[in-house]
């Protein structure tokens, strides 16, 4: 088959099968990635400006001292959404905190919030859930230990230098408690 039909036939069956999921299938309930969990990076990239060629370049950034910790408090089920699907879910509180100052800072969302509160979240069934804090944008898994952040910063303000630089980070995180 070649590949415009592919894509045809992958996108018939998620449009006939999508409505048959129902949302207490896709968010979590039991509560089970309540916890703490410590983080690091594994590698980082984004951009930084050359004073001497007076333009943005493409760099990798060192993460020796990128640590933080997740705590992830339960709360309550209750019904969460995003418009499209909506249903039963665990309601969380989650806090990051980096690992040298260790000043939480609530992870909110604006999307699949509960009860209209963007200080708690609901989590994917396989304890991934996307979540802002200290100007980071959070992807994480706790499923898979993976988490992916993206500080989106800088540049387009219009200055040139390298005092807010726009960057990408990956890592691990593993529970400690």
């Amino acid at each position: 088959m070649k590949l415009p039909v592919l894509l045809a036939v992958a996108i018939s069956i998620g449009v006939f099968i999508s409505p048959v999921l129902a949302a207490e299938d896709l968010y979590d309930v039991s509560g089970k990635f309540a916890g703490k969990y410590f983080c690091i990076a594994s590698a980082a990239g984004g951009v930084i400006y050359s004073d001497v060629e007076k333009e943005w370049r493409a760099t990798s950034f060192r993460v020796d001292e990128n640590k933080f910790v997740i705590n992830i408090k339960k709360e309550r089920v209750v019904k969460a959404g995003d418009g499209f699907l909506s249903g039963d879910a665990m309601s969380y509180a989650v806090t990051i905190s980096d690992f040298v100052i260790n000043t939480p800072q609530y992870c909110t969302t604006r999307s699949n919030y509960v009860d209209g509160s963007v200080m708690s979240l609901s989590m994917w069934k396989g304890g991934a859930f996307r979540c802002s804090a200290a100007l980071k944008d959070y992807t994480i898994n706790l499923a898979t230990g993976r988490y992916l952040a993206a500080y989106l910063v800088g540049y387009v303000s219009g200055v040139d230098n390298n005092e807010d630089t726009p960057s990408l980070t990956i890592g691990r995180c593993t529970k400690i408690e």
